[in-house]
C-alpha cells in the first residue's frame, strides 16, 4: 500500500515537475539531485519567469516530500482491519501472502496529462499475484 500511495503522489508531483523540466531544460531532471546543486542560476541572464517559477517549484517539492513521509509514517501504522480503498473496498494488498495480481495506470494513454496538457510518460504500478503452497521466489534456470 506504501508504494502504491507513493505512486500516486509521484504522479500528481510529475504533472508540475515534468513540464518546468522541459521548459527550462532542466537537469538533472531528479528533483532532490537537481535542488542540492549549488548554481548561481541569475548569472546566466535566466528567463525572467525562471527564479519564481523555480521558487514555486522546490516548494511544491517540499510539500511532496511531506506527503511522501507521511505516507511512510501512515504504513507503519497498518489498522487491524486492513488498508481500505477511496471507494470503501478493502485493499487486495492486506494479506500479503494471499492476492490476486495488481495493475494499476497512474499515468499514460488518456489521463496522463502535465499541467499544460502534454500527454506524461506512462507510470504504473503493478503487484504480482501471491497464493500460499507457492514458491513465490525462485529464479528460473537458464
Amino acid at each position: 500500500m506504501c508504494t502504491f500511495e507513493a505512486l500516486s503522489e509521484t504522479a500528481e508531483f510529475a504533472r508540475k515537475w515534468v513540464p518546468f523540466c522541459k521548459k527550462f531544460n532542466i537537469e538533472p531532471r531528479a528533483p532532490e539531485m537537481y535542488f542540492a546543486l549549488k548554481v548561481d542560476y541569475l548569472k546566466d541572464k535566466v528567463q525572467p519567469t525562471f527564479v519564481k517559477e523555480r521558487r514555486a517549484m522546490k516548494r511544491e517539492y517540499e510539500e511532496f516530500k511531506v506527503r511522501i513521509n507521511a505516507i511512510v509514517a501512515k504504513a507503519q501504522k497498518v489498522p487491524p482491519e486492513g488498508w481500505i480503498m477511496q471507494d470503501g473496498t478493502p485493499w487486495p494488498g492486506n494479506n500479503t501472502r494471499d492476492h490476486p495480481g495488481m495493475i494499476q495506470v497512474f499515468l499514460g494513454h488518456s489521463g496522463g496529462h502535465d499541467v499544460e496538457g502534454n500527454e506524461l510518460p506512462r507510470l504504473v504500478y503493478v503487484s504480482r499475484e501471491k497464493r500460499p503452497g507457492f514458491a513465490h521466489h525462485k529464479k528460473l534456470a537458464p
